[in-house]
């Protein structure tokens, strides 16, 4: 019978220790989710500020960044759109050409 109330108080203990984990885990989550919150203001206000000093730094680091991710540039796409089109142009003055020949 002794061992039924050790076992039993053990058990206890362990549900008891689950609750108070997950209250302290919840809260602790909470907390990381209300702060994270304030740093991301935080980091926006700043941004907003880095913005308006200095544009064009933030625009060459932007830059910078894009480039050394190797993100086209819509000057870029533009030149690739006309050479397209050229080929597309070539291409079609080609078809004529062979379609001319077939009729002679």
């Amino acid at each position: 019978m002794r061992e039924r109330g050790v076992i039993e108080r053990a058990f206890l203990c362990a549900i008891g220790a689950l609750d108070v984990v997950e209250e302290k885990v919840g809260s602790f989550i909470s907390r990381l989710e209300e702060r994270g919150e304030r740093k991301e203001k935080e980091l926006a206000a700043r941004l907003r500020e880095v913005r308006g000093r200095r544009p064009s730094l933030f625009g060459r680091c932007l830059r910078d960044i894009l480039r050394a991710m190797d993100v086209p540039t819509a000057s870029d796409i533009r030149r690739v759109e006309e050479r397209i089109f050229q080929i597309e142009q070539l291409l079609r003055e080609k078809g004529e050409e062979g379609t001319g020949k077939q009729e002679d």
